[in-house]
């Protein structure tokens, strides 16, 4: 869910060769290529649902894999083992990775469920090595992990 695409915009700001964001909602990429086009970043946008799998993904972005990937808080919203296999076959050094708490929670506490989804990362993502890093509080606390697959 790259929304409208401000860590692409800032990936290629950085000196990234290939950036592409991907968000379900026709939206949120229209705004993203705007944006994107404005400040003259070749950036790559593509509505399209990750329900529909990673060799449906392969098919509209290919097989390259990527240094980077980021998973934002998308964790609860699609099928965690379709977007594993996504993460698991584009990711070529790290992946930044915001859970989200399906519940509100007191500001600055963990979500109760915070336990479960580092859980569910480790048997579903086949990194080699994981950080946790600080929570994001700005909506509620969300996990972040700096997840190494090489």
């Amino acid at each position: 869910g790259c929304n409208a695409g401000a860590v692409c915009v800032e990936a290629k700001r950085r000196g990234a060769e290939r950036v592409v964001g991907v968000d379900y909602m026709d939206g949120s990429i229209n705004v993203a290529k705007k944006i994107a086009d404005e400040l003259s970043l070749d950036i790559q946008y593509f509505c399209f649902n990750l329900e529909a799998g990673l060799d449906s993904l392969k098919s509209r972005i290919g097989e390259e894999k990527f240094d980077y990937t980021f998973a934002l808080s998308i964790w609860n919203h699609v099928d965690k083992r379709k977007l594993s296999d996504i993460i698991n076959h584009y990711t070529k050094e790290t992946c930044w990775f915001e859970g989200h708490s399906e519940e509100p929670s007191a500001y600055n506490r963990l979500p109760k469920d915070h336990g479960k989804t580092k859980e569910q990362i480790e048997k579903m993502l086949n990194y080699n090595s994981i950080e946790q890093l600080e929570n994001t509080t700005d909506r509620n606390t969300r996990l972040n992990f700096k997840l190494k697959f090489n």
